[in-house]
């Protein structure tokens, strides 16, 4: 009962002194060390939650105040554990450190996603004139707190959205996902096999689609509207919510097709016939990655790697399905005609060790095992390329996408928009749209069946014109 006079004369005296005292180094902290602070201490609570105070993490996660990190879990800040809890603990604190690595690759990455500069005000004050400034952190900060309340509510439960908080229901749907792939050996395999293939593509064109999605001057008005047209009680939200059972069903009962055996063309008689009939994809590919100078000329080419049908590079040589055409340093050992992968979808050899070979194209980040030729392409010892590429600006599809281009001109007054005006006809020409119809999706105990709203051929004059067309074709 000692304990008893201390607490009592702790209680007795004045108030407690709250003020904050600001480390020297927090006025110069940028926005990707304050959000590497918060994931890192996130991280750290959760798979060391036996450290209350998060003090054995806390020097790796913020900077002291000349603002130096460590790189180290201060373990002697952490109970002692024994068997199966030291190895729970020790995949803790590597997970930690693992993260103190890359510390400044998440640092510079928030710091150039999101920097300290003026951009226009998407909401302006009322009665502004001009065109209204603001810092993007102080935008980006009005942001979050009008998302704090989605933490504790859900504005669309009222009209059938998820009941329950939005933020939590959204972490919780995706911890789902997760925790199905983390039981799926096929999945994370497959995830595996497919992590090999970095650098398939220039850095140019890496981001893909997203790159000019990201560009479009008025994505946010578009994502408005989207939102507005597909969320709980929007006008298309059935039509989506369709769509979406549609997606689900095709990948549902989809199956594995039987592979198709290597595809050889041979030309006995200069006919060129192939040993079987391509398959859809096939035929597509053949087509639109055809290659002439007259489809485009260009200064600079623009280069992509060739892949199998296993969606990896096809290495320089190589002819697919064709036994010993595999050269070295790659190998051929299943007699596949195509050259092996491990399970981490890299290039292997005779022994079964990795094939020191870059990828493709330049990856950053990564050191390159030989320097690339003049047009960035990975070579081997001997100078030549590694892999096969294909000058993109010579397709047919390079082609007709410039053709295409001249049909969408979104400047009306140029009367150029012949696609979007021929689209405006299309449901004429498929017919009168018809409720009720019903396609099934699965076999047996998996059978479901979607209801639809399709076209009505019987009121379709394009069946007609097709009919009418096969007719004069026929006609000898």
């Amino acid at each position: 009962m000692v304990w008893v006079p201390a607490i009592c004369a702790a209680s007795c005296a004045g108030n407690f002194d709250t003020t904050r005292v600001e480390r020297p180094f927090e006025h110069q902290a940028s926005l990707g060390q304050e959000v590497f602070g918060v994931l890192c201490d996130r991280v750290g609570a959760s798979v060391l939650a036996e450290d209350l105070e998060g003090r054995s993490y806390h020097n790796l996660c913020h900077p002291d105040e000349s603002g130096k990190y460590d790189d180290k879990v201060d373990s002697f800040r952490l109970p002692p554990v024994a068997g199966s809890a030291a190895l729970t603990r020790n995949l803790a604190v590597a997970k930690l450190e693992r993260m103190a690595d890359r510390r400044q690759d998440i640092i510079r990455a928030v710091d150039v996603i999101a920097p300290d500069v003026e951009i226009e005000d998407p909401y302006p004050a009322k009665g502004s004139t001009g065109t209204p400034r603001v810092r993007l952190h102080t935008a980006l900060a009005e942001l979050l707190e009008r998302l704090n309340p989605l933490y504790d509510s859900n504005p669309l439960e009222a009209v059938g959205g998820t009941p329950g908080p939005l933020f939590p229901a959204t972490t919780q749907a995706l911890a789902r996902v997760f925790d199905a792939m983390a039981g799926n050996d096929d999945a994370q395999g497959a995830l595996a096999y497919i992590g090999g293939r970095k650098g398939y593509r220039p850095a140019a064109a890496a981001l893909g689609v997203i790159q000019p999605v990201l560009s479009y001057p008025h994505l946010r008005t578009l994502s408005q509207q989207s939102v507005r047209m597909l969320s709980p009680g929007g006008p298309a939200r059935e039509q989506f919510m369709q769509l979406l059972n549609v997606v689900h069903e095709e990948m549902r009962s989809s199956r594995p097709a039987l592979p198709l055996g290597a595809l050889t063309v041979e030309d006995p008689d200069g006919i060129a016939q192939p040993n079987r009939p391509r398959d859809n994809l096939e035929v597509l590919q053949h087509v639109l990655l055809a290659t002439d100078p007259k489809f485009g000329a260009a200064s600079q080419p623009g280069l992509i790697v060739l892949r199998d049908v296993r969606g990896f590079a096809l290495v320089h040589g190589n002819t697919p399905g064709i036994v010993g055409s595999v050269p070295d340093p790659f190998a051929d050992g299943d007699s596949d005609g195509l050259a092996d992968v491990d399970d981490f979808g890299r290039f292997i050899g005779l022994q079964g060790h990795p094939v020191a070979v870059d990828a493709p194209f330049f990856v950053p980040g990564e050191p390159r095992i030989r320097p690339a030729d003049s047009l960035g392409r990975a070579v081997l010892d001997n100078g030549s390329p590694a892999y096969q590429y294909i000058d993109t600006t010579q397709t047919l599809v390079s082609s007709l996408m410039r053709d295409v281009g001249a049909l969408v001109d979104p400047d009306v007054t140029n009367e150029r928009e012949t696609l979007m005006y021929a689209l405006a006809g299309v449901q004429v020409l498929l017919g009168d749209r018809v409720k009720g119809q019903t396609y099934t999706y699965g076999e047996g105990e998996d059978r479901r069946t979607i209801e639809f709203t399709g076209f009505d051929p019987d009121t379709s004059p394009l069946v007609d014109l097709v009919h009418a067309m096969g007719q004069i074709l026929a006609d000898p």
